[in-house]
């Protein structure tokens, strides 16, 4: 489905259920499109008592990792995070027509101006008063190093699940730390260079309407659907992230999502658990900021909370956290 007839379908639905009251899930992928969203109903949600989780499974490796990690160092050490590094990856082997589609609509809709610059604190109510910038290579060739996670570059999901990390910080400020800054890369093995720049070409022709004709071209001729069980066997996702209080000495904590299988299947297992643990009523959420239990309002993966990790678990995805002595 495109993003056209996706905010067609969706939209309405979204409006309705912030209006009456009516939990809602979906796996988006389209950040601007949800900050639209926030804009326009977050107040109507809060009033009804709808509880709006938008990216479930896109941004649920993420958003839960960097909460394990905030939850671990509170409850170990009573300190709060100043910083969490991710190196995430989707081993995708396949893509419908429909997935493709869409991602040509987000940048026929929205253009590519937010993925080569955009702000990361899109999705926040709050944002520090001074934005930590990255070290001048990452800025320049995309590469960073990072002791436990190894060589990283730019990542294409990076900024979307940036964006909501940073909302869960914002309406979690008690476990977060006030400078809190959360950046995700792609884990590589030396062509960091090659990589970070093929990756900010590719997104500028997309924002061309030529070059995305000639890929729906393309699109309209490919096979209807990828073979799930052969995709059971070759793809997989991994998200490995360490997290720090302050300098290099302080202390540390590290978690992980990662699951071997077929990532249609999983987005339907990561989306559908979420929502059992929205209707189950003796799963405890967790209280973020003014929205919480019995309230409503556009909250995060990680507002499920432990009760989301161990359905997850349960369900084979293996999700861990510890600790880091240095």
């Amino acid at each position: 489905m495109g993003l056209d007839r996706f905010i067609g379908f969706l939209q309405p639905v979204v409006e309705a259920c912030a209006r009456l009251g009516t939990h809602y899930v979906d796996f988006t992928t389209e950040t601007p499109w949800i900050e639209d969203m926030v804009v326009r109903y977050a107040e109507m949600a809060r009033k009804s008592g709808a509880l709006i989780i938008h990216g479930l499974f896109t941004y649920t490796p993420s958003d839960i990792i960097a909460f394990l990690i905030a939850k671990e160092l509170r409850e170990r050490d009573n300190l709060r995070p100043t910083e969490i590094i991710c190196s995430g990856k989707l081993d995708i082997k396949a893509m419908t027509a429909g997935s493709i589609t869409t991602v040509l609509d987000l940048f026929a809709t929205y253009g590519s101006k937010w993925y080569l610059w955009g702000d990361s604190w899109i999705l926040s109510t709050l944002r520090p008063n001074i934005i930590p910038k990255p070290p001048w290579m990452t800025r320049l060739f995309g590469y960073r190093r990072i002791n436990g996670l190894g060589p990283l570059s730019t990542s294409f999901a990076g900024p979307g699940n940036e964006a909501m990390v940073h909302r869960s910080a914002s309406q979690w400020p008690d476990l977060y730390g006030p400078g809190f800054h959360y950046e995700e890369y792609l884990p590589v093995d030396g062509i960091f260079a090659i990589l970070h720049w093929l990756t900010k070409t590719v997104l500028v022709l997309l924002s061309l309407p030529i070059f995305r004709g000639v890929i729906r071209t393309f699109v309209a001729r490919k096979a209807p659907a990828p073979d799930v069980n052969k995709l059971r066997h070759l793809e997989s996702m991994e998200f490995r992230a360490i997290g720090r209080v302050g300098s290099d000495d302080s202390p540390r904590a590290w978690a992980s999502f990662t699951h071997q299988g077929s990532l249609y299947e999983l987005t339907a297992l990561v989306t559908c658990v979420g929502a059992l643990c929205l209707l189950d009523p003796t799963i405890e959420l967790e209280k973020s900021g003014g929205e919480c239990h019995g309230s409503g309002g556009f909250v995060t993966p990680s507002y499920l909370g432990m009760g989301y990790v161990d359905r997850l678990r349960d369900a084979g995805v293996n999700i861990e956290v510890g600790r880091i002595y240095i």
